[in-house]
C-alpha cells in the first residue's frame, strides 16, 4: 500500500515540477540579410525567470542587449545588459525586483554579415 501511494505521489509531483520549469516564448524577431538587425518585444506576468536567446544561420559572432522594466505593487524597477559571442547565445536576464507581478522586455541582435537570425524571448 505504502509502495503504491509512494508512486501515485511521484507521478504527480514530477509532471507538475517539469511544467513549472517549462518556458515559454513571450516575444520573437527575425530578420535576414546584409547586417542583420532583429528586434523583439514581450511581456510576463510574474515571471520567475527571463531569457534571451539569439541564432543564426550560419552560426556566427553576434551582439545583443536588453532593457527590463519590471513592477511590483507601485514600485518599478528597470535593468540593462548586453551578450557578445558566437552564435547560438543565450542570456539569462537578471530581474530588476524580486517576485515581480508583470515585466517587458525589449531585445535586439546585430550581425555585420549576410545570415538570418532570430532573437527570443523566453519566460517561465
Amino acid at each position: 500500500m505504502r509502495r503504491r501511494l509512494a508512486a501515485a505521489v511521484v507521478a504527480l509531483v514530477i509532471p507538475a515540477a517539469a511544467l513549472a520549469s517549462s518556458w515559454h516564448i513571450i516575444g520573437q524577431g527575425k530578420a535576414s540579410g546584409k547586417f542583420t538587425i532583429a528586434a523583439a518585444s514581450g511581456s510576463a506576468i510574474r515571471p520567475i525567470a527571463i531569457q534571451m536567446k539569439v541564432t543564426a544561420s550560419p552560426n556566427i559572432r553576434a551582439h545583443a542587449g536588453y532593457s527590463i522594466q519590471c513592477r511590483k505593487g507601485s514600485r518599478k524597477a528597470t535593468g540593462t545588459g548586453k551578450a557578445v559571442g558566437r552564435t547560438p547565445i543565450t542570456k539569462t536576464i537578471a530581474l530588476p525586483v524580486v517576485h515581480p507581478s508583470s515585466c517587458v522586455v525589449i531585445a535586439s541582435a546585430t550581425l555585420t554579415s549576410t545570415t538570418k537570425m532570430t532573437v527570443t524571448i523566453r519566460a517561465r
